[in-house]
């Protein structure tokens, strides 16, 4: 009879046991996912995040290469500009904008400066979250939702609705609350670094 009340009293243990940690790793559980939905909402809530701007900028008078002049074909191919080549040495290519592109583009000295915005996204999962309690790295998924016809400037690089893309954030918590101090989204900054670092042409400056 005592090894069976042992044996009993043994079992009530480790069912005992077993139940708690049900418990803590349901509270983990529970402690993440709502972590997660928090930072989800904070990104989703930056203005510049989820309807960013085409910060596009490159020279209007550039080093012509065959390079320059495929990233340039599609604003040719939607009419926002004509491009011209310029003989050499050393051969020089140069944008012009339509009447149709001043109403995107606007000519500052030798640059030519986007000013519309690409569209909305939104955030849809946090795939990571780690960092101290000052701090924090993210990683998270986003989809189009809107996108403005002229951002196929960007050629094999425009964005796709729906489709789901990656970028990173770091959050900084100060004044008792968390705030975005910055995030990038590769693909996306990618595209757009290509037009600024096309070199401008010879004696135009940048």
């Amino acid at each position: 009879m005592l090894s069976r009340s042992v044996f009993q009293e043994k079992n009530l243990w480790i069912t005992v046991g077993a139940c708690a940690l049900i418990v803590i790793l349901g509270g983990l559980w529970s402690r993440r996912i709502l972590q997660r939905a928090q930072v989800r909402n904070l990104l989703n809530e930056q203005s510049s995040f989820r309807s960013p701007a085409l910060e596009i900028t490159f020279p209007r008078r550039m080093v012509y290469n065959t390079a320059s002049e495929e990233l340039l074909q599609p604003g040719v191919r939607l009419g926002l500009w004509t491009f011209h080549r310029h003989q050499g040495p050393p051969d020089s290519g140069e944008v012009r904008l339509t009447d149709r592109g001043r109403r995107l583009f606007s000519v500052v000295g030798n640059q030519i400066l986007a000013t519309f915005r690409i569209g909305t996204r939104e955030v849809t999962k946090v795939v990571e979250l780690k960092g101290s309690s000052g701090s924090r790295q993210v990683r998270f998924r986003y989809v189009w939702k809107e996108l403005h016809p002229d951002t196929e400037v960007l050629g094999a690089a425009t964005p796709a609705l729906e489709r789901e893309y990656e970028g990173e954030a770091l959050l900084l918590f100060e004044n008792d609350r968390w705030r975005v101090l910055h995030w990038t989204t590769p693909e996306l900054d990618d595209a757009v670094t290509r037009f600024r670092t096309l070199p401008s042409a010879p004696g135009d400056g940048a």
